[in-house]
């Protein structure tokens, strides 16, 4: 719909998806809140008074600081996931689930755990992980199912298959090159990776959306789990 409206292709599809859906008017109108974002590429900075506006339900913007490894934004960032969370105990009824959120913490940990574990193992002669299998999977992994216990099984039960490609001394394709590669990885050109590979014999041992989400978090204290 957007690019029949007269913009531009996007190379991600996630603008032209919310351009399209403001275009067509088809924002679900659903529940009691909501929590936008100020994430240039969720929907950009001033989306939060057009979905007010026009959903006509309370909401609350959770600011995340775009400088966000940087000191002085950390006590800032807190104070925004408080406010947030006080709003939607507010606005739900529910008690935000302390417990919930340390558990979560402590299996994404694990999960980044054995995310290190795949970079050792390619940093050897014969890299297991290739081709867009890598971040393809982490880049879900980070967004969707952070802190699930049925995805640490799963990667626990891949690096099990790694390993054992390992020591088999064998490498799963003919590597000439490696490449570290630095770019917003859209879904669409997933095999740009395999053809990399199957072409020229390049291997791209880490791609930007590899390293999303990799420092462990503090579970000894809310405030700590908040600031990771």
């Amino acid at each position: 719909q957007s690019e029949l409206y007269g913009l531009p292709a996007d190379v991600c599809p996630l603008p032209s998806f919310e351009a399209g859906l403001a275009i067509e008017d088809d924002f679900p109108k659903i529940g009691c809140c909501m929590v936008t974002s100020n994430m240039p590429c969720d929907g950009s900075i001033m989306t939060t008074m057009i979905q007010e506006r026009r959903i006509g339900l309370p909401s609350v913007p959770l600011n995340v600081p775009l400088r966000w490894k940087e000191d002085e934004v950390q006590d800032y960032a807190v104070e925004e996931i408080k406010e947030a969370i006080a709003f939607m105990e507010k606005h739900t009824g529910e008690k935000f689930d302390w417990d919930a959120l340390k558990e979560a913490c402590s299996i994404w940990n694990a999960q980044n755990e054995a995310k290190f574990e795949k970079w050792d193992m390619n940093k050897t002669d014969i890299p297991p992980h290739t081709g867009s299998s890598a971040w393809l999977y982490r880049i879900f992994e980070h967004q969707a199912v952070c802190g699930e216990p049925a995805a640490l099984r799963n990667d626990l039960k891949v690096n099990r298959i790694l390993r054992r490609q390992v020591a088999s001394g064998k490498c799963p394709k003919a590597i000439r090159h490696r490449a570290i590669i630095w770019n917003t990885p859209a879904n669409n050109y997933a095999n740009f990776n395999n053809c990399l590979l199957d072409c020229w014999g390049i291997d791209s041992v880490c791609e930007m959306i590899d390293i999303h989400g990799t420092d462990l978090i503090d579970t000894s204290s809310r405030e700590s789990m908040l600031l990771g």
